[in-house]
């Protein structure tokens, strides 16, 4: 077993080959942007809004998961729907998110992390996590298309 505390690599590369193996099990494309953040996103059906799950350079071990809207119509929306279900959206994933950003750009939650995992199993956990995410988000944004 590949148990992180046992590699000799930081943990920013830990979070990154963890970040790799979720998205090479969701199937999707990552990006670092300019603030450091080691980013998956995935489309919600409503153009501006993603679900993405991320990283920090600058915070060991820290994964968040979460939403986000890039223009200011997307931002009402996200916030209109944030808001109107913020119960239904805890109970159904697990997690209390919080909103964040100008204007609430977005809203996050960290994912729990183990170091006792191994990459492997680390990596099979956020996806499935993110998966649900994923499906929760889109079946609850296609009521506002």
């Amino acid at each position: 077993m590949n148990n992180l505390q046992n590699k000799n690599t930081s943990s920013y590369d830990e979070q990154r080959i963890i970040l790799k193996k979720v998205k090479d099990i969701v199937n999707e494309n990552f990006h670092v942007n300019p603030h450091g953040e080691t980013v998956l996103r995935v489309s919600s059906g409503i153009a501006k809004i993603e679900i993405q799950m991320w990283i920090l350079k600058q915070r060991d071990n820290e994964f968040h998961i979460g939403v986000n809207a890039d223009d200011d119509k997307s931002k009402k929306l996200l916030m209109s729907i944030f808001n109107g279900n913020k119960e239904q959206i805890a109970k159904q994933t697990g997690y209390d998110f919080q909103v964040n950003g100008k204007k609430g750009s977005w809203i996050e939650s960290l994912l729990p992390y183990d170091s006792s995992k191994s990459i492997e199993e680390q990596a099979a956990y956020f996806a499935s996590e993110y998966l649900k995410l994923i499906d929760y988000i889109r079946k609850l944004v296609s009521h506002y298309k």
